[in-house]
């Protein structure tokens, strides 16, 4: 969706805020991105494909800024708060949509060998910043 193409008057619940975005050059997060600007928001992406925020890039207009990274990579989100507040001026909302398959069960549910895979994504700094919440239908979470 074209952001000129956009009707002021539709913009909704989220008009003039800034949400970042992780993996949001396709797919579900390309559904976030597009339905972010529906709602008047200003769009900051993160995604590692460049020909994926080139092709974004192409379809939308000057309220989103885009950012080549992984998302598995503490640095590259930083990266990527960094160019939504240096863009737009602050930060809203980060929706941490792509990562790692969950095989749709809480962590607290997967089996050891399944939790292995998710923590050999996680660098041994990173794990100074997260806390394993004890709630069953918890997440790993970056405080």
């Amino acid at each position: 969706m074209s952001a000129d193409a956009r009707s002021r008057e539709s913009r909704g619940w989220v008009r003039d805020h800034v949400v970042l975005v992780t993996g949001g050059g396709s797919g579900l997060g390309r559904a976030l991105v597009d339905r972010m600007l529906e709602e008047g928001a200003n769009v900051a992406v993160l995604d590692k494909s460049k020909s994926k925020l080139e092709a974004l890039a192409s379809e939308v207009g000057d309220c989103v800024t885009f950012v080549e990274g992984d998302v598995t990579r503490l640095a590259d989100n930083a990266r990527a708060v960094n160019a939504a507040v240096a863009r737009f001026g602050r930060l809203d909302a980060f929706i941490c949509n792509a990562g790692i398959f969950d095989y749709s069960i809480p962590l607290v549910d997967l089996p050891d060998d399944r939790i292995d895979d998710v923590v050999r994504l996680i660098s041994e700094e990173d794990w100074e910043n997260i806390e394993i919440n004890s709630d069953p239908s918890a997440w790993v979470s970056n405080q």
